[in-house]
């Protein structure tokens, strides 16, 4: 029989991965626009996992190591998400939206 049990470090990595949906959808929206400014929070994100794994893989267990990338996660959604905003105010101040015309 197969014995399937969720662990800590599987739900840390599926929660990791529902939440970085939220950046993806994110980043597909910009591109729309043909801009590419994830690319620093891209390699930002890259570098700090990669660092972590091998700290944590090193001196800790494994729960560290899904936990160091579900808070670079968490992390980067509060990054996008400031990235995103910036963006749409900008685009909101160079093309205000326009008034419906009367009568």
């Amino acid at each position: 029989m197969w014995n399937c049990t969720f662990t800590t470090p599987i739900l840390f990595f599926m929660i990791a991965e529902v939440l970085r949906q939220i950046s993806i959808a994110q980043s597909s929206y910009l591109r729309a626009f043909k801009r590419e400014p994830f690319l620093v929070l891209s390699l930002a994100l890259g570098l700090s996992v990669g660092g972590a794994v091998v700290v944590c893989a090193k001196y800790f267990s494994v729960e560290a190591v899904s936990l160091c990338y579900l808070v670079a996660i968490v992390v980067s959604i509060f990054w996008s998400t400031r990235i995103l905003v910036r963006f749409r105010d900008g685009v909101r101040r160079r093309n205000p939206p326009r008034e419906p015309p009367m009568g």
